[in-house]
């Protein structure tokens, strides 16, 4: 069994976890941006801060990028948004809709690592606490008609200003002022094949 120890930093952008090997390990949040020492061995991976052993995890490995997250280390804040995934995220949009589903997919796709794009996907899921899902589908579709890559920046932006509603309203009224307002009736429609 060989052990080693390295000299590392929290990384200020992976909060809370060190990088040992291809993976990320978590640390009490109060070392965040410290120095620290890791210690590897096969089957265990340990952090000293001072000397002091600090927390452990048993290794992993096979995965590449992987976080392993003991949810003690998470700071308040971040542990009520732990129990979030990407399945979970893309469930919610799912049920909203076709676009938000493809808002989502492109948040949890756009980032390094997929767990730093859940703060993003989460600000969206917000959104539906103050608009209808309705109202959030069509943010959503309004905003992936301009760009392929959508912004959670941009999809509030259209709630906010209502940008969407002004649309449809213009093609709406456009299609009243220029349009043939005749039922299927009118034509002989309604399934009738005459």
């Amino acid at each position: 069994m060989t052990e080693f120890f390295l000299l590392l930093y929290i990384f200020p952008d992976l909060p809370f976890h060190v990088k040992c090997g291809p993976q990320y390990y978590s640390v009490p949040h109060d070392y965040i941006g410290k120095k620290v020492d890791v210690r590897a061995t096969r089957h265990t991976v340990e952090v000293f801060y001072e000397n002091m052993r600090i927390c452990s995890h048993h290794r992993v490995d096979g995965f590449r990028d992987k976080y392993i997250t003991e949810p003690s280390h998470m700071p308040d804040s971040h542990r009520k948004h732990g129990e979030w995934n990407g399945e979970r995220f893309r469930a919610w949009a799912k049920k909203v809709g076709p676009c938000t589903l493809a808002c989502v997919e492109y948040f949890l796709s756009s980032a390094k690592i997929e767990v730093q794009s859940y703060k993003t996907c989460n600000a969206l899921l917000h959104l539906s606490d103050k608009h209808t899902a309705e109202r959030l589908e069509k943010a959503c579709e309004y905003v992936l008609s301009f760009t392929p890559r959508p912004s959670y920046k941009a999809v509030d932006g259209v709630l906010r200003s209502g940008q969407n509603l002004l649309a449809d309203k213009a093609h709406n009224e456009d299609v009243l002022e220029h349009g043939f307002i005749r039922g299927a009736e009118y034509y002989g429609g309604n399934g009738n094949a005459d």
